[in-house]
């Protein structure tokens, strides 16, 4: 694979999707706040957006060179960006996931086996990490092929997962098709990340190069815009349709949910307590008005009765 050194060019492609990245998620953190809907899923996306931000200043930091002995700041760019790209990854899916779960609003039983791919996740996310902190230390963070393997591995049993499980869970939420579709295509733009980690994959068998930093580069800018796309969906959702309803609203238990930031419940659940609280009100109100007026029909009753006393 014949990929030039690093030269501004390409610290120029990396930083361009870095930063674009980082915009969506900034928009997508500062939305979500503002409708007071901040989840777990939003705090999987500031570590992520934290570890992207890592990787664009490695990008910022890196000298270009054909020496061959590294200069000591590509040193340590090398583990900044050996260490930031599967955080960014892992992270990233781990939120959509969150998202799945928030969306779908599933049975205890489906929920549970969403927390079971979750940890999945931790556990290749751990995996990968120790795997790449052994090669930097023995070899300078030169990524090998046997890592090509391993991420590829991982990676398509990931977004695979991430692209079935909301055709699975999603069967009994009650969305009209439009939005239905415009869901799972969100959700299936995870295959976006596959395929650029088949061609990252393909680069480490092949070569060793700036190439595949670069490659390493957009395929962990692409996983945080993929990552924020739901959220931007649902908000320009919102703007072109706001009498047709709302991806990230809710009327009963199977549509579409969100989570309250001030009470951390999904918004099904706060409307659920909230229709309690008013039948309550409403019972306690008739009860006593109920009470009131046999209070009242008594004492008119005695007064008859000692209006007839005195008259007899």
């Amino acid at each position: 694979m014949n990929v030039p050194p690093w030269s501004l060019s390409l610290k120029i492609i990396a930083g361009t999707f870095h930063s674009v990245a980082i915009a969506c998620t900034i928009f997508r953190l500062m939305y979500r706040w503002y409708m007071t809907y901040f989840w777990w899923e939003d705090s999987w996306a500031v570590f992520a957006l934290v570890c992207d931000v890592v990787c664009l200043v490695a990008t910022l930091l890196e000298q270009p060179t054909t020496a061959p002995k590294l200069p000591h700041i590509n040193y340590i760019t090398n583990w900044m960006v050996a260490l930031a790209f599967p955080c960014v990854l892992w992270a990233c899916r781990t939120s959509i996931l969150f998202s799945i779960v928030r969306v779908a609003n599933p049975s205890e039983q489906l929920r549970r086996v969403a927390y079971l791919v979750g940890c999945s996740f931790l556990i290749m996310w751990a995996a990968l990490m120790v795997q790449k902190i052994q090669i930097c230390i023995t070899d300078a963070c030169l990524i090998a092929g046997s890592v090509g393997l391993s991420q590829l591995i991982t990676d398509v049993i990931s977004d695979l997962s991430l692209v079935i499980m909301p055709i699975y869970l999603l069967r009994e939420t009650k969305v009209n098709y439009r939005q239905r579709i415009m869901v799972f295509a969100v959700f299936s733009a995870s295959l976006l990340i596959t395929l650029v980690s088949i061609l990252h994959s393909l680069a480490l068998f092949l070569s060793r190069s700036n190439g595949i930093i670069v490659i390493g580069h957009v395929k962990a800018a692409l996983s945080l815009i993929v990552c924020n796309l739901l959220v931007i969906v649902a908000f320009i959702y919102r703007m072109c349709h706001r009498r047709g309803g709302d991806l990230d609203a809710t009327d009963d238990r199977n549509s579409l949910t969100s989570v309250d930031l001030n009470t951390g419940l999904t918004e099904s659940v706060v409307q659920k307590r909230t229709a309690t609280t008013i039948v309550h009100h409403s019972f306690m109100t008739t009860t006593e008005t109920s009470h009131s007026e046999v209070t009242t029909r008594m004492i008119e009753l005695e007064e008859m009765k000692n209006v007839g006393s005195k008259s007899a």
